[in-house]
């Protein structure tokens, strides 16, 4: 868990944002925020990809982390949006703002750390931007 800098965070799981993209990094995260997810109001999984194509490819797998979720009793809702010219980082803390969220749980490093640290990458973007407490997992 990454706590950012700057801010008050008196409370941390009542509404969260899970950022999917179907990978063993994500699913890895989810495992991990479980017991903190059970106690949440609202989880809300998200999906940023590319093209409209991409996000019906990722669909099936949106909805079986929501079911999967709300079988452990979590109240979890899907959401699907296009990238278009926005960082998937920027796209997710803007999400997390307009829902009042106080945790965001992604996938950490799917991509080499090496390569994410020469080009940049999601995960090196959510912690050097993160305006609310990060759970992240490889």
């Amino acid at each position: 868990m990454v706590v950012p800098y700057a801010g008050i965070f008196e409370q941390v799981g009542a509404r969260v944002l899970v950022a999917w993209d179907g990978t063993r990094e994500a699913a890895r995260a989810v495992s991990d925020a479980l017991p903190l997810l059970k106690n949440a109001e609202a989880v809300t999984v998200m999906c940023v990809a590319a093209r409209e194509r991409s996000l019906a490819e990722h669909r099936p797998s949106v909805e079986r982390i929501v079911d999967h979720l709300r079988r452990h009793g979590i109240a979890a809702r899907a959401e699907e949006t296009l990238q278009a010219d926005l960082r998937i980082s920027d796209i997710l803390l803007s999400r997390a703002a307009d829902l009042a969220v106080d945790l965001i749980v992604a996938g950490a490093y799917h991509h080499f750390q090496l390569r994410e640290a020469l080009i940049g990458g999601v995960s090196r973007e959510l912690l050097d931007h993160a305006t609310v407490p990060v759970l992240m997992s490889h």
